[in-house]
C-alpha cells in the first residue's frame, strides 16, 4: 500500500484504506491531533508518517496494511529549470517503488 499525501482527498482516502476504516473516521481521528501541542511536548520524536501511521493505530486500534512507499507533495514553487540533481525528484522522475528516484 502507498500513503499517498499529494492531495487532502488523497491522503485521506490511503489512510482510509491502509486501516480499512470509513472515511469519516480518519477526519474525525485527524482533526482531534494537535500537532503544535505533540511537538511543542516532545511527543513526536519520529517522521511525520511514522507519528501519523502509529498515531492511527493507536487511536483507531486498528492494524494498518503494509506500507510499500509514503509519497510526500509540500506544494513547492521553483522556476521550470531548476536542476534536482541528487535532491528531490520531480513527480515524473518519482519511482512507484521504494528507491526514490
Amino acid at each position: 500500500m502507498i500513503l499517498d499525501c499529494e492531495t487532502y482527498g488523497s491522503a485521506i482516502t490511503s489512510l482510509s484504506e491502509i486501516f480499512s476504516v470509513p472515511v469519516r473516521a480518519i477526519e474525525t481521528l485527524l482533526r482531534s491531533i494537535d500537532l503544535e501541542a505533540d511537538y511543542d511536548t516532545g511527543l513526536i520524536p519520529c517522521s511525520p508518517d511514522t507519528y501519523l501511521i502509529e498515531t492511527c493505530k493507536k487511536k483507531l486500534n486498528a492494524q494498518s496494511k503494509r506500507l510499500s512507499e509514503v509519497c510526500w507533495f509540500h506544494l513547492t514553487r521553483v522556476r521550470p529549470d531548476t536542476d534536482f540533481t541528487n535532491e528531490y525528484c520531480r513527480l515524473a522522475q518519482s519511482s512507484t517503488t521504494s528507491g526514490g528516484c
